[in-house]
């Protein structure tokens, strides 16, 4: 007898209009739980193993695809691949460290992060570092390089599903003051990432926004002008970036200079068949300069075959898919939409850079999320799944969200 009294509410009572005891019952023991117990049995453990697994797939593939770059570097064979592993430490501290935050400071972090990456970005012309690419997007700070952008990427996100949440708040005024409040975050966004240029992560930050938009229950019609937009911004961009030219250029041209970089990915994903050549055994990757980085999967698939470019892609998808199936149901506006946004900011990513490296998209210079090597990329991805596990932990096992006055 004493056992039932202590029993947690049967999940037929939840649909049977229950779900009042669920609250009641997780109210009464997260009193008693440490809040690392509490982090413990609400957090999506499947989220969390799926970027453990991406991680590692990634130290893997830094073993055999950055040797050749260490070497032209005149460094120790491994140098990259180490700094990766490295860097792993602080990003899945981050993580877990977001993880812990409850929607009012999701809300904060995410604002602070948007400010202080629009504030980086305007400062790129004046202090920023190219590493001898084509465009300015570093910032070098105490030794270490910084990219803006990464910090902008979830800020916006989360400032954007901030002021997309009036869209149902029943105030018209108040909606409409919402929607032209994100239109200029993205537009200063926009403008400041052209000035780089990097029109590959301006084109990613405007899919987002739009499927945000779209989610929230915006008018058609303000899509339709971000595409006319976005269409005239790429003909002006065609027509004075020769950096944006070039690319568009070599792609849609066989005898193009970047064809080197995309026959050697399709060479490499063709040697690759089912099973791949064996750890370290690939060639192509001699051909890809960023190897490493932005054609890592190309080395997957030739080193390990098509099984890997699979699992890779598989747990892309199910981080976006498992998502949207726990924030589906959330009552909370700017916690459904903020949720779905950082789920597609990782996953467009991650198909954007399987895209290029398929030779089916232009290069972008967009890494692979986890995988691709590169300490500002591997914390921008951890921070961002950090948020995204603080909006959907508390929907674990089945109760209602723990303590519903700190949001």
């Amino acid at each position: 007898m004493a056992l039932a009294e202590h029993a947690p509410p049967r999940w037929e009572d939840r649909r049977e209009g229950g779900s009042d005891a669920f609250g009641a019952y997780a109210r009464a023991h997260a009193d008693q739980d440490s809040a690392w117990s509490a982090w413990c049995r609400t957090v999506d453990h499947g989220t969390l193993f799926a970027c453990v697994l991406l991680f590692a797939a990634g130290v893997v593939l830094a073993f055999a695809a950055s040797p050749t770059l260490a070497l032209r570097n005149e460094l120790p064979a491994f140098y990259y691949a180490w700094r990766q592993l490295l860097f792993g430490l602080p990003a899945f501290a981050l993580l877990i460290v977001l993880s812990f935050l409850n929607a009012s400071w999701v809300r904060t972090v995410g604002v602070v992060a948007f400010a202080i990456g629009i504030a980086a970005m305007a400062a790129l012309p004046m202090v920023g570092v190219s590493h001898g690419k084509e465009a300015t997007r570093w910032l070098s700070v105490g030794g270490l390089s910084l990219q803006p952008t990464e910090i902008l990427k979830p800020g916006l996100v989360v400032v954007s599903a901030l002021f997309f949440s009036t869209l149902q708040s029943g105030d018209r005024a108040m909606a409409t003051l919402g929607t032209v409040a994100a239109l200029l975050c993205l537009l200063a966004s926009v403008a400041l990432l052209s000035i780089q240029p990097d029109f590959g992560q301006a084109a990613l930050l405007i899919m987002v926004w739009s499927a945000l938009y779209f989610a929230a229950g915006g008018a058609l019609r303000l899509l339709t002008v971000v595409g006319l937009l976005v269409l005239i911004g790429g003909w002006v961009a065609y027509e004075n970036a020769a950096h944006f030219a070039a690319r568009i250029d070599n792609f849609l041209d066989p005898s193009g200079a970047a064809q080197g970089q995309l026959q050697a990915a399709e060479a490499a994903i063709i040697n690759g068949g089912w099973f791949g050549t064996g750890l370290g055994e690939g060639v192509e990757k001699k051909y890809l300069p960023d190897a490493h980085a932005d054609f890592i999967l190309a080395v997957a698939a030739e080193e390990f075959g098509f099984g890997m470019v699979a699992f890779i892609i598989c747990m892309f998808t199910g981080l976006v898919l498992r998502a949207v199936t726990r924030l589906w149901r959330e009552e909370d506006a700017f916690i459904r939409l903020a949720g779905l946004g950082l789920a597609l900011l990782i996953g467009l990513q991650a198909a954007v850079n399987i895209a290029v490296s398929a030779k089916i998209a232009p290069i972008t210079g967009m890494t692979l999320p986890f995988i691709s090597y590169g300490g500002t990329s591997l914390l921008a991805s951890a921070a961002t799944m950090g948020l995204l596990l603080a909006l959907t932990r508390w929907r674990s096992d089945g109760f209602r969200r723990f303590a519903d006055e700190t949001r």
